[in-house]
């Protein structure tokens, strides 16, 4: 059995709350690894003790430790994780910027603190820490001490995948490389949170590090081809998925009187929710409807939700579990998803599929896309049947009357049945046998 060593920054159930569906890529790919000749060791970052080490202190026999305590109670054929601390900063210039940010300890974001002088220094450190990573800096030097001790310890690595973002696994990947040929996987573009001054100096500058390793994946065709034309090297889509085991047994559905429409996540900059909400205020008086909204600023929304008039329960609240997520999810009868299109933006000019897709393929529903990207999302949902495209607000207002009439009337919302065998393609398995089959080819050459 060969050996994948995945640094993943956000790893689930150790990550951050925002980054559920990141999480998972990582946390599934470890779970399905062995079923196809390889076993994981992941080395993701608690986020429950992420800045608590000293770096003056007695850190590295506190990381070796935890790692040779894991390797102690592992059984050595299924995968292991390993959620390691990191420290409080990785140096002069990643102290620097924590200075000028505030952490939101429960949410894990950071937001600039006020003031002329420390918006200053913060643009200066951000421009150094380019060189030197990201708001993950101080995780890379406790990575590179866990997997020195996995090789003394006598465990022979055959190839390493850095997950990003963010960026700490493609600093540590480089570090490594001379010793593990690696691969990267991008859950995000390399440059989505830089600003264009920063995107330059990246591409110009920074990315002439990261041209070493023998392939690279990506999560759509769009990507994948960016990717393939800039590093040059073998290139592979594996898309988000699902895993059939996180849902249940397919309950009944809220409630048997009310159109149950939900909504589950962030909204993204670009996203535009307003169409729908709009839609609402267009509907006939006779619509019974429950929105549930589960996500940031959902108290926001609720309150310009109480001018509609209609018979609308809104049951609007803040993220939940994402085992809860996923049951409230099954439970309605049409799920919203919110296109996300920018022509001018290179990796988002045919739209994007979200990652949440595909656990809403997974629960059988019916999906309504909100306005609607006229390029990718557009087209896997409509050429797939798996939904729905509202462009506008009385078209959307039109498919939500008309499904509200078929519910009423048992029959199927908008003539849609798929199977989980029409989504069987999507599934985390089949999404692993990919990365263990391109693994195997690499290695291979």
């Amino acid at each position: 059995m060969r050996t994948v060593l995945i640094h993943a920054y956000e790893c689930a159930p150790y990550h951050r709350p925002g980054s559920t569906i990141g999480a998972q890529r990582p946390y599934q790919f470890a779970k399905h690894l062995p079923k196809f000749g390889w076993r994981a060791i992941v080395l993701c970052c608690d986020f429950s003790r992420r800045y608590s080490l000293e770096p003056k202190g007695a850190w590295k026999e506190i990381v070796e430790q935890q790692v040779l305590d894991a390797l102690d109670s592992w059984n050595g054929m299924e995968s292991l994780t390993i959620a390691l601390p990191s420290l409080q900063y990785a140096d002069w210039v990643d102290r620097l910027w924590l200075k000028t940010v505030i952490l939101d300890t429960e949410k894990g974001i950071f937001s600039p603190k006020p003031g002329f002088g420390r918006g200053l220094v913060r643009k200066i450190s951000t421009f150094l820490k380019l060189f030197r990573g990201d708001h993950s800096q101080s995780w890379q030097k406790v990575v590179l001490l866990a997997a020195e001790t996995l090789q003394k310890r006598g465990w022979s690595i055959d190839v390493q995948l850095a997950e990003h973002g963010p960026d700490a696994s493609l600093f540590i990947a480089r570090k490594l490389r001379e010793r593990i040929p690696a691969i990267f996987d991008f859950r995000d573009p390399v440059d989505r949170d830089m600003n264009l001054a920063s995107k330059f100096i990246f591409w110009s500058f920074v990315f002439k590090k990261f041209q070493f390793p023998k392939g690279v994946i990506n999560v759509n065709e769009v990507l994948t081809a960016i990717d393939e034309k800039k590093f040059k090297k073998p290139t592979i889509k594996i898309s988000n998925g699902f895993d059939l085991e996180d849902f249940f047994n397919f309950p009944e559905k809220l409630d048997q009187e009310l159109l149950c429409i939900g909504w589950f996540g962030n909204i993204q900059s670009g996203q535009n929710i307003q169409p729908f909400f709009d839609a609402l205020k267009r509907l006939n008086p006779e619509i019974e409807l429950k929105i549930i909204f589960r996500g940031s600023d959902a108290f926001r929304y609720q309150e310009s939700l109480k001018e509609t008039g209609k018979n609308i329960l809104l049951d609007f609240k803040d993220p939940v579990p994402r085992k809860e997520a996923l049951r409230l999810m099954q439970s309605c009868d049409i799920l919203l998803l919110l296109s996300l299109l920018a022509p001018e933006v290179e990796y988002l000019s045919q739209g994007l599929i979200p990652g949440k897709t595909f656990e809403y393929l997974a629960t059988l529903n019916p999906i309504l896309v909100v306005p609607g990207d006229g390029a990718m999302l557009d087209a896997f949902i409509s050429e797939n049947n798996y939904g729905k495209i509202g462009r506008n607000a009385d078209q959307i207002a039109e498919l939500i009357q008309e499904a509200y009439h078929q519910r009423i009337r048992k029959e199927s919302i908008w003539g849609i049945q798929y199977t989980q065998e029409d989504i069987a393609a999507y599934s985390r398995g089949n999404q692993t046998r990919k990365l263990a089959r391109f693994m195997d080819q690499l290695l291979s050459t």
